[in-house]
C-alpha cells in the first residue's frame, strides 16, 4: 500500500511539471494588418514641408517634405479624383460617386460634405478657404443607387463647403477642368444647343471658358484652333501652360498631348516645340524655371519620366528615376515629388527627387506591395506573397519585414525556419529553391521539369511541386533529386496533400476541369479518379475522408446568389448537401470537423466573415471586413487568419489580414495538415519524455503490490482461527 501511494504522489509531482500544450480561448475577429499599396492618384503640397497624397486605397500624409509618409485616413476603396489646399490646413478632395471630403488639420482628421450630386467628381479648384469650385461628370458606383442628378455638375461653394450648389453657365452642359488664380479662373466644357436636354451635350466638342468676376460671369476663349487644355497651370491672370490633345490615328482614336504656354490669358496659345510629343502633368516655379511629367520615346520603347527646364522650354533636362517611371508629381524649393505607379515599386508609391543633390530617394511611406498570399507555420511566425517581395512576420502578422528572395509565385511554411518557393518566370528561370533558416538565405534546388506552378512540402526534405506541362513531382532529399508521381500534362487546381501520402487534385484538360478529382493514398505512386456533383467546386479536404465543395446557383453574379454545401465522409466516393448559405461563398477552410469559415458577400456589397459550428450546415456572421476580394485563408494551430484586398479596376490597392483565435476541437486540427517527423514525442531530456520510465514502473510496482496483497489475504483465510 505504501508503495502505492508513493507512486501515485510521484505522478501527480510529474502531471505538475509536465509541460502542457495550451491554446487561447475563442476571441474576436482583429485587423491585425492594413496598408496600401495604392496607385497615386495626386500629390499636393501646402508648404514646403506639409503635402498630401490622394491614393487609390486612401490618403498618406507627410510633414518633412515627403521623406516620410503616414496614413492617417484609410479608405476601403478611393476612386480616382482630385485634391487642392486652402491655406495650410484646410484641403479638399473629391472621388467618385460625389464624395467631398474637408480637412481642417492639413490631413489629420476629414470629415464628408454633401454634394447633392452620385456623379464622378474630377477637379477642384480653390478660390479661398470659403470658396471654391468643382467639376464633375460620368455616374458614380455600380452598387450605389444613382440619385437624380444631371450627368455632369459644376459645383461652387462660398460657405466652406456647407453648402455646394451646381451653378453651370448657359449653353454649356459637359464640364470637365477648372482653375483660378484670384477671382480669375478658366474652365473647359462642352457646349449645348439652345434647348438640348442637359446631359445630352457632345463631351467631344470642349471649349475653353474665361471669367474675371470669380465665374459669375463666362466668356468662351479657344481662339487658337484644336487647343483645349486637358492639364493647365497659371502662374497670374496672363501666363500660363497647358497640355491639350491632338488626334494622331483616327482609326485608334490614340494621339499625343504636346505642352502650349499662353500670354494673353488664353486667348492665343503657342506650342513648346522642344518639349515631348505626350506630356503628363506640369509643374513651373516662374515662367522659365519649370517640371514636367512626360513620355520620353526611342525607336523601340516609351518610358515616363521627369525633366527640367530653366529657359522657358527651349531646353529639357531629364531626371529619371532608377526606381520606376512616375507621373503623378508635386514641387517645392527642395524637392520632387513623384507617384510611382509602375506595377512594381518597392515599398513605396512615392519617390523623391532632391533638388539640390538631383538623388532620388524612395520615400518611406506606410505604402506596401499588395500581398497575393499567406501561410503560418506557427502561430507567430507567417510568411507572405507580394508581386514580387517575399515579406515575413514574428507577430502573427501584426508587422511584416522585406526579405530579399526570388520573385515567387507560390511558397509553402511546413514549420519551424523551413520554407520552399516555386519560381514559374522570369529572368532566372523556372527554379525550385528552399530555406531552412526562415527566408535569411536560399537555396536554388535545380529541378528535371518547367513551369513550377505550386509547392506543398512537409519537411526540409519532402515536398511535391506541380508543373504546367510535366505533372506532378516529388523529392526526398530537400530537392536534390525528383521524381515524377503523375504525368498529367496540363495543370492543375488546387494541389492539396494532407499529409506525404494523402493528397487531392482536380482532374484537368488543357484549359478545362471537369466534374471529377483525383485521390493518391500512396505519395502519388498511384491515383484514382472519384466524381464530384456537377458544379461543385471542391474546397478542403480536413483527413482522407473528410472533404467539403460548394456549388453556387448563379456562379459570377456575386450577391444575389446563394451558396450549398456539400460534404462526403467517404472521400469523395459519395457527396450530400449539407447546408445553404444566402450568397456566394468564397475562400471555405475548415480547421476541425466542425469548425470552419468562409467569406460571402453581404447586401450591400461587402465582404463578411461567416462560421461555423457544425460542419457547414448552418452559418453565422462573425462580422464585416474590409476589401472587395477575398485571397487566401490560413489556419494553423488555434489562430486563423483571413487575407482581403480592395482594388480600384481589378487592382490590388489595399491589403489587409484579420485573425482570430479559437479553442481547437477534440480532434486534431488539420485545416493544413503538415506531415511530423518521426519523432513525434517530447524532446529528448524534457520532463515529459524523460516521466514515462518511471510512470511504468510505478505502474508495475503497484500491479505486483495489489496481486501480493491478494495473495496474501487468499492465504491468511485458509489459516485456522
Amino acid at each position: 500500500m505504501r508503495t502505492i501511494l508513493l507512486c501515485l504522489l510521484a505522478l501527480v509531482v510529474l502531471a505538475a511539471a509536465a509541460p502542457r500544450m495550451t491554446h487561447a480561448a475563442d476571441g474576436p475577429w482583429a485587423r491585425v494588418y492594413s496598408r496600401p499599396a495604392p496607385l497615386i492618384y495626386d500629390i499636393e503640397m501646402a508648404d514646403d514641408n506639409v503635402g498630401l497624397a490622394q491614393t487609390a486605397a486612401g490618403i498618406l500624409r507627410t510633414a518633412d517634405g515627403g521623406l516620410s509618409w503616414t496614413e492617417p485616413y484609410p479608405i476601403a476603396a478611393f476612386t480616382y479624383g482630385d485634391l487642392a489646399f486652402a491655406g495650410a490646413k484646410r484641403a479638399w478632395t473629391v472621388a467618385g460617386s460625389g464624395v467631398i471630403r474637408r480637412t481642417d488639420d492639413a490631413g489629420l482628421t476629414w470629415r464628408l460634405q454633401q454634394s447633392g450630386t452620385d456623379v464622378h467628381l474630377h477637379r477642384i479648384a480653390v478660390i479661398t478657404a470659403q470658396e471654391a469650385w468643382i467639376t464633375g461628370a460620368g455616374g458614380g458606383f455600380d452598387d450605389i443607387p444613382r440619385a437624380v442628378s444631371p450627368s455632369s455638375v459644376l459645383l461652387h461653394t462660398t460657405d466652406g463647403g456647407a453648402t455646394w450648389r451646381n451653378e453651370p453657365p448657359a449653353g454649356y452642359g459637359q464640364f470637365f477642368n477648372v482653375a483660378f488664380v484670384g477671382r480669375t479662373g478658366w474652365l473647359v466644357a462642352s457646349p449645348c444647343a439652345e434647348g438640348q436636354p442637359f446631359d445630352a451635350c457632345d463631351p467631344d466638342h470642349r471649349m475653353l471658358l474665361r471669367t474675371d468676376d470669380g465665374g459669375r460671369h463666362w466668356q468662351m476663349l479657344s481662339e487658337t484652333p484644336g487647343v483645349v487644355p486637358e492639364r493647365m497651370q497659371w502662374l497670374d491672370a496672363n501666363h500660363g501652360f497647358a497640355t491639350s490633345f491632338v488626334l494622331t490615328e483616327p482609326e485608334s482614336g490614340s494621339g499625343i498631348l504636346p505642352l502650349y504656354r499662353t500670354d494673353d490669358g488664353g486667348g492665343h496659345w503657342t506650342r513648346i516645340a522642344a518639349a515631348p510629343d505626350t506630356v503628363n502633368e506640369i509643374h513651373f516655379h516662374s515662367a522659365r524655371d519649370g517640371w514636367i511629367s512626360a513620355n520620353f520615346c526611342t525607336e523601340f520603347e516609351c518610358s515616363s519620366a521627369v525633366a527640367h527646364t530653366t529657359d522657358g522650354g527651349v531646353t529639357w533636362t531629364p531626371a529619371r528615376n532608377p526606381d520606376g517611371d512616375g507621373e503623378i508629381f508635386a514641387a517645392t524649393s527642395r524637392s520632387l515629388l513623384v507617384g510611382l505607379n509602375s506595377p512594381d515599386p518597392l515599398a513605396t508609391g512615392i519617390a523623391r527627387l532632391d533638388l539640390a543633390s538631383l538623388q532620388w530617394s524612395a520615400a518611406a511611406t506606410a505604402a506596401r506591395q499588395p500581398l497575393r498570399s499567406i501561410t503560418f507555420a506557427s502561430r507567430d511566425r507567417g510568411y507572405a506573397l507580394a508581386n514580387s517581395r517575399l515579406l515575413v512576420t514574428d507577430d502573427g502578422g501584426a508587422t511584416w519585414s522585406l526579405r530579399d528572395a526570388p520573385p515567387f509565385d507560390s511558397i509553402d511554411a511546413p514549420g519551424g525556419d523551413v520554407v520552399w518557393g516555386a519560381t514559374i518566370c522570369c529572368s532566372e528561370g523556372p527554379a525550385i529553391h528552399r530555406s531552412i533558416d526562415g527566408a535569411k538565405t536560399w537555396q536554388d534546388r535545380p529541378t528535371p521539369f518547367g513551369q513550377p506552378l505550386a509547392i506543398q512540402a512537409f519537411d526540409a526534405e519532402r515536398a511535391i511541386a506541380s508543373s504546367s506541362y510535366d505533372g506532378l513531382w516529388r523529392t526526398d532529399d530537400g530537392g536534390a533529386t525528383w521524381r515524377q508521381i503523375d504525368r498529367t500534362a496540363y495543370g492543375y487546381g488546387p494541389l492539396t496533400f494532407i499529409d506525404d501520402q494523402h493528397g487531392w487534385t482536380l482532374a484537368c484538360a488543357p484549359y478545362v476541369c471537369i466534374d471529377s478529382f483525383r485521390v493518391t493514398s500512396d505519395g502519388g505512386a498511384t491515383w484514382e479518379t472519384r466524381p464530384v456533383p456537377h458544379g461543385a467546386t471542391i474546397t478542403s479536404f480536413l483527413t482522407p475522408d473528410v472533404g467539403w465543395a460548394t456549388r453556387s446557383d448563379c456562379p459570377g453574379t456575386g450577391i444575389a446568389c446563394s451558396t450549398a454545401v456539400i460534404s462526403t465522409r467517404d472521400g469523395g466516393r459519395t457527396w450530400s448537401e449539407i447546408g445553404s448559405v444566402p450568397t456566394t461563398l468564397y475562400g471555405l477552410t475548415f480547421a476541425g470537423p466542425s469548425r470552419g469559415w468562409a467569406t460571402g458577400y453581404g447586401p450591400a456589397g461587402e465582404i463578411l466573415i461567416l462560421a461555423t459550428a457544425d460542419g457547414g450546415r448552418t452559418w453565422t456572421t462573425e462580422g464585416p471586413a474590409d476589401g472587395m476580394f477575398t485571397t487566401d485563408f490560413a489556419t494553423t494551430d488555434g489562430r486563423i487568419w483571413l487575407l482581403t484586398v480592395v482594388g480600384i479596376q481589378g487592382g490590388s490597392d489595399r491589403s489587409t489580414i484579420y485573425r482570430r483565435d479559437f479553442a481547437p476541437e477534440s480532434a486534431p486540427p488539420l485545416a493544413k495538415p503538415r506531415v511530423r517527423l518521426p519523432n513525434t514525442g517530447s524532446r529528448p531530456g524534457s520532463s515529459a519524455s524523460s516521466a514515462w520510465p518511471l510512470v511504468v514502473l510505478c505502474a508495475c510496482t503497484g500491479l505486483f503490490s495489489l496481486a501480493a496483497t491478494a495473495v496474501t489475504r487468499r492465504k491468511r483465510a485458509k489459516l485456522p482461527a
